[in-house]
């Protein structure tokens, strides 16, 4: 909600009826894992850029 709706931890506490320490620990939490999960790939991400249109608008 904090970076798909630009929503501030306190109006998603507000919304959900927790603390923003509530919030503030669970995406906390959650960007961790992602970290461990991205550094425990086995091999590396490839990431593309995006391709451009060939046709000229």
């Amino acid at each position: 909600m904090n970076r798909f709706e630009n929503m501030t931890y306190g109006e998603i506490a507000a919304e959900l009826g927790v603390s923003v320490s509530t919030i503030e620990k669970h995406v906390s939490h959650a960007i961790s894992q992602l970290h461990q999960k991205v550094n425990a790939s086995p091999q590396p991400l490839e990431v593309s850029a995006p391709r451009r249109s060939s046709r000229h608008e």
